[in-house]
């Protein structure tokens, strides 16, 4: 693929010819986003390999990943954003990412970065919620020639097994509530899981309602149940394999993960795109794990391994709490 997006002039207008061919955006633009996304390898990679020594000083077992932005997720991104905003100002078109267990060490990385690396921005959505209950510190680190912008994401893995959740609640329920918003319900239901541990009685009583309305516990570990011995076995398969250190993991609504390991960068990126143009339904995403193990990543990737999750025990714990103060209360409450 030739090298066409030289200037940021270039992938502005680029992000002209998305919007304008949305929602059936040619293959050949779909190339250029391609290329668009690859021109990040080297300072996502560097990025990657500095964060992974700051990490180590903070947490020996933090969960330090790596990814490129899907190209379905810059189109759909970059059709919700205003028409103003410039395709060169999506700055987490590269990302790396961070799991640490607590926010104290959440900030204690931060302060590392900051005098690491040329810090561009930072959003601090630990401190200031989003209105969804979405928790992640975000920072933006730019290139030496600031042209590139690498995004920066830092988790405690709480709030991490959160995020994933409404990614797995996304692909199960089609409610499309990281882009839309979709289902109200179940946008209010994830909100209270989001802060657990501070519900109040009525609270427990919606999350329970909408458990047996959309059957959410039994489809949750219906789907994993399924996944679980399969996806276990085929990680089994990749770690015997020599010095795999790039991860295809291509997920689908009732179809079981397809994991894939590759050595050099490139062939997996070629795969990725091939495999985005055959099926664009297809949730795929490519990634780089600094300990490649399989609890490793069934907690930094859950949204696409699918064979476990807390929620589920969380579920358990908010159902048990709430038979108790109904007992208690003396209160009425058909389960």
């Amino acid at each position: 693929m030739g090298k066409t997006l030289v200037t940021k002039g270039d992938v502005n207008r680029l992000g002209d010819i998305i919007r304008k061919e949305y929602p059936d955006v040619t293959n050949q633009t779909k190339k250029q986003i391609q290329e668009h996304r690859v021109s990040f390898k080297e300072i996502t990679n560097k990025t990657f390999n500095d964060l992974s020594l700051l990490c180590r000083r903070v947490n020996k077992n933090a969960i330090i990943t790596y990814r490129l932005k899907r190209i379905e997720t810059i189109i759909g991104k970059l059709q919700r954003l205003d028409k103003k905003q410039k395709f060169s100002r999506m700055w987490d078109i590269s990302g790396c990412r961070c799991i640490v267990d607590n926010d104290r060490e959440v900030y204690r990385l931060e302060k590392l970065i900051n005098k690491h690396f040329s810090v561009r921005k930072t959003n601090d959505y630990i401190n200031d919620p989003q209105p969804s209950g979405y928790k992640s510190l975000h920072i933006y680190i730019e290139d030496d020639k600031k042209d590139k912008i690498v995004e920066i994401q830092i988790r405690n893995r709480v709030d991490h097994n959160w995020a994933t959740l409404v990614e797995i609640t996304d692909l199960l329920f089609d409610s499309e509530l990281k882009e839309k918003g979709k289902d109200k319900k179940l946008q209010n239901f994830l909100y209270l899981l989001s802060k657990k541990k501070s519900l109040k009685f009525e609270d427990k009583e919606y999350v329970a309602s909408i458990v047996k309305k959309y059957k959410y516990f039994e489809k949750l570990s219906n789907v994993f149940t399924r996944n679980y011995l399969k996806v276990r076995n085929r990680w089994f398969e990749l770690e015997a394999m020599y010095n795999h250190k790039f991860f295809l993991i291509e997920t689908r609504k009732n179809e079981i993960p397809k994991i894939d390991s590759f050595l050099l960068f490139n062939k997996a990126e070629s795969e990725y795109f091939k495999r985005y143009l055959q099926n664009e339904e297809s949730n795929i995403v490519l990634t780089h794990l600094l300990k490649p193990t399989y609890k490793n990543m069934s907690s930094a990737y859950s949204n696409y391994i699918l064979t476990v999750h807390s929620v589920l025990d969380d579920i358990i714990t908010i159902l048990q709490e709430l038979i108790l103060e109904s007992v208690k209360s003396k209160k009425t409450f058909s389960f």
